[in-house]
């Protein structure tokens, strides 16, 4: 039965349930919301992507990266320049250097074998050419010689080298070795006034031949060529002289101690071997003495050509073992000028 509220009385709310229809489906609702929101994201006037000429509004931009890019490629060039002309300035300032030091670096010790191809010629005041040309004929003529006589007036100082001379050649005749090619080796070594030039001798050995600018014109040094010294070691070995004669050798550092010299503590032990002989003797020094340190080759040369002063001990018992006396020259050439 229907009652008609009065005034006095307070009413419910009416709900009237919400009633989905058929035709929507969750998912259309879905995608019409994304519609939705797709829509109140865009705004007038604008589209999903950007033709060429919004992006065109993007061109001040550009031009200032631009900018700062050729800025940036400017400063690098700069930079390179300056270092590339640091390092011309350094190289020049080397080369000066160099020629107020005279000449690179010092040349190496003169030795009868092949020269030191890297040897850095010294200026003379003469061309290399003419050098060569007043020495190849001498040499021609060195070693075709067959007397005392021929050879005598081209060696370096004849007043002193005959009496050698004659005692090494008895009867004064020479077996001449002839000359196949001058300058076989395509260089030569020099220091002042002292030239070594490979030779090859018709029986095809290469020799060196050293010749000396003197004030008689080239001259060819002779003791350097047949390795003279004061003995010959047969006599060396058979008379022992307890005083020093000067002797060529090839020097090569060894360890052999024995007899005499069987304290390697207190002796440096070399090898000696003699030119054009099988002989060969063991050399002792007192080690690291100034004399050892003289004499004893570089770490990376095996052996090396010297003049030296030997001995053999007092009392000597062995005919193998000398004493090392002194030091003459580095190399196979007296440097010094004969009066």
């Amino acid at each position: 039965m229907l009652k008609i509220p009065t005034s006095s009385d307070v009413t419910p709310p009416l709900l009237v349930p919400l009633r989905r229809t058929a035709s929507q489906d969750p998912l259309e609702e879905s995608e019409s919301g994304k519609a939705k929101m797709r829509r109140r994201g865009r705004k007038s006037g604008s589209s999903g992507t950007h033709t060429w000429e919004q992006r065109s509004n993007l061109a001040p931009s550009g031009k200032t990266d631009r900018r700062q890019l050729l800025l940036l490629s400017a400063c690098g060039v700069l930079v390179l320049a300056l270092i590339l002309i640091g390092v011309f300035v350094s190289m020049k300032q080397g080369d000066r250097a160099v020629t107020k030091s005279g000449n690179s670096p010092a040349a190496p010790a003169l030795t009868v074998g092949r020269p030191d191809v890297n040897a850095v010629p010294e200026f003379t005041g003469r061309a290399e050419a003419s050098y060569l040309a007043e020495m190849e004929p001498l040499a021609r003529k060195f070693l075709d010689a067959k007397t005392v006589e021929e050879i005598l007036p081209l060696v370096r100082h004849p007043d002193i080298s005959e009496a050698r001379i004659r005692e090494f050649y008895p009867g004064g005749t020479i077996e001449a070795v002839g000359m196949s090619q001058f300058n076989s080796a395509g260089t030569y070594a020099m220091r002042g006034k002292i030239f070594l030039i490979v030779i090859r001798t018709r029986s095809q050995q290469e020799k060196t031949l050293t010749f000396i600018d003197t004030s008689h014109g080239m001259k060819i040094d002779w003791e350097s060529w047949v390795a003279w010294s004061d003995l010959s070691w047969e006599k060396f070995i058979a008379s022992k002289p307890i005083t020093g004669h000067v002797f060529r050798v090839t020097l090569a550092p060894v360890e052999y101690y024995n007899f005499g010299f069987s304290d390697d503590s207190k002796w440096q032990s070399y090898r000696m071997e003699f030119p054009n002989s099988d002989h060969a003797l063991y050399g002792y020094v007192e080690k690291l003495s100034v004399l050892d340190r003289r004499i004893h080759p570089a770490p990376e040369g095996g052996s090396v050509n010297v003049m030296l002063s030997l001995k053999f001990p007092e009392k000597a018992t062995n005919d193998s073992q000398v004493l090392i006396d002194g030091f003459v020259a580095d190399g196979w050439v007296e440097e010094a000028e004969a009066p």
